[in-house]
C-alpha cells in the first residue's frame, strides 16, 4: 500500500443548491481547499461535461484559479472520454483518490482499473469493505482520513500524526510556509486540522500529539480573579479540554495550563526577574533593551 499523493474532487462535492436552484460553494469546501492547497498533495477538481452549465463552469474556473487547482473533465457519453481524462490529469494512479458523492459506474470501474481509490462523501451505507472504496460522513473528515491512511501506508512506527487547532488566518500563514503537510515529511511527520464538526474524542484517538494556539479560543478574561478560573474559552475549545483531560497519557505540545502564565503579566515579570542574573561562562544571557 502506498501513501496517497493526489486528490481529485468531483463536482458533486463542490456545490450546494440553493432554493432558487442556483449553485453556491459551501463554507466547508472553501476551508478544505485552502488546507489542501498547501498540504504537499497534488489536488484537482473534476467536472462532468454531460451536465455542464455556464454557472457551473464559471464557479469551477473560479475555484481552480483561486486555489491553484488542476481542472479536468469527463463524459459518460463518449468512449474515449477516459483516455482524454487520463491524459489531462496525467496522474500516477495507485496513489490517487477520487472524492465524490455521486456514482458513475463506468467511470469508476475505469479509475479502479488504474489503481485509484474512490472515496464517497455522505454515503448512507458502509462500503469500506469493498476493495478500492472508502466512505466518509462529511467533507471535513477528508484531511484526517488522508493522514490516517498515509500513516498506515508508511509502515513506519516512527511516523507521527500531529493534530492542530488554531484560528484559520494563523493556520493559513503556517500552511503557506509548508508547515502542515498531509504527506509524510522526511522526519515522518503528518499534520491534520482538528474540526469541531466531528466528534473530538474519535479524532484525538487517531492522533499522536496535539499542537494548539489556545489563546485564539479565548472569548473573555476576568483579570480580577485567578487567570485559570477567570479565562473563558469558546464552547468548542472547552469540549476539547474535557476530552484531553479524559486522556491523561495523550501528548499535548505545551500543556493547556501553561497559557495562564502568559496571560498574567505580573507572573511574566517575576519569571524575567529570576532570569536577570542568568549567566553562562560568566557572560550574561539576558540583554536589557537599551544596553
Amino acid at each position: 500500500m502506498e501513501a496517497v499523493m493526489e486528490v481529485l474532487l468531483d463536482e458533486s462535492v463542490l456545490f450546494t443548491e440553493e432554493g432558487s436552484g442556483s449553485l453556491c460553494i459551501s463554507p466547508a469546501l472553501a476551508v478544505l481547499l485552502r488546507r489542501l492547497r498547501y498540504s504537499n498533495l497534488r489536488v484537482g477538481i473534476c467536472c462532468q461535461d454531460d451536465n455542464a452549465t455556464p454557472q457551473k463552469e464559471t464557479l469551477i474556473k473560479g475555484l481552480a484559479a483561486t486555489h491553484s487547482l488542476n481542472c479536468v473533465s469527463f463524459s459518460g457519453k463518449h468512449e474515449d472520454s477516459f483516455n482524454k481524462f487520463s491524459q489531462a490529469w496525467n496522474g500516477t494512479g495507485p496513489v490517487s483518490w477520487y472524492i465524490t458523492s455521486k456514482e458513475y459506474e463506468l467511470f469508476f470501474s475505469q479509475l479502479k482499473s488504474k489503481g485509484w481509490r474512490i472515496v464517497y462523501v455522505g454515503a448512507e451505507t458502509d462500503i469500506r469493505a469493498k476493495d478500492g472504496f472508502s466512505n466518509i460522513s462529511k467533507l471535513e473528515e477528508l484531511p484526517i482520513t488522508i493522514c490516517s491512511f498515509n500513516k498506515t501506508a508508511t509502515c513506519d512506527k516512527l511516523t507521527l500524526m500531529i493534530g492542530y487547532v488554531m484560528k484559520l488566518s494563523r493556520e493559513e500563514d503556517f500552511a503557506k510556509a509548508g508547515i502542515f503537510p498531509m504527506y509524510p515529511t522526511q522526519n515522518g511527520l503528518l499534520f491534520v486540522p482538528l474540526t469541531f464538526e466531528l466528534p473530538l474524542a474519535q479524532q484525538l484517538k487517531r492522533l499522536d500529539a496535539l499542537l494548539h494556539k489556545a489563546t485564539d479560543e479565548i472569548i473573555q478574561i476576568d483579570a480580577s480573579s485567578n487567570f485559570s478560573k477567570g479565562t473563558v474559552f469558546s464552547p468548542a475549545f472547552c469540549e476539547l479540554k474535557r476530552n484531553i483531560e479524559d486522556m491523561p497519557d495523550f501528548c499535548v505540545l505545551d500543556p493547556l495550563n501553561n497559557i495562564y502564565s502568559l496571560l498574567d503579566r505580573h507572573m511574566i515579570q517575576n519569571i524575567i526577574c529570576k532570569l536577570d542574573g542568568f549567566t553562562i561562562n560568566g557572560q550574561f544571557k539576558i540583554r536589557h533593551l537599551g544596553s
